[in-house]
């Protein structure tokens, strides 16, 4: 079990995205937290990052291509997979499933904080 630095709670490591900032000390945010600062990042520099990908395009046309049958060859296997295909639902209920946990394991978190305050 890690601590994500953002919130403070508790989680399992599946949950859990680490990695090192420039200092080299490690640090620990939970998915959804680091899919929120990207998704921040990105907003706040929108205008840097899509003019920084136009000039990629440009500069490597047939590099770009290729990525691009790389992706869609893979999004094709993906759509062989059987079980996304016949059970669509069972993919849902894990998920959903995923998120009741993690709400769980934050709110156990937020009321043991809360304790140790008093």
């Amino acid at each position: 079990m890690n601590t994500c630095t953002v919130h403070g709670a508790l989680l399992p490591p599946d949950v859990i995205k680490a990695g090192k900032n420039s200092a080299g000390v490690q640090r620990y945010k939970c998915k959804i937290c680091h899919r929120i600062v990207k998704r921040n990042y990105y907003f706040r520099n929108k205008e840097r990052l899509s003019e920084k990908q136009k000039r990629y395009r440009r500069d490597f046309p047939q590099k770009n291509r290729d990525l691009q049958r790389a992706r869609k060859a893979k999004q094709k296997k993906a759509a062989k997979i059987p079980s996304r295909i016949e059970n669509p639902e069972s993919d849902l209920k894990m998920f959903r499933a995923k998120s009741r946990l993690i709400n769980a394991i934050i709110s156990m978190n937020e009321i043991m904080r809360r304790a140790k305050k008093r």
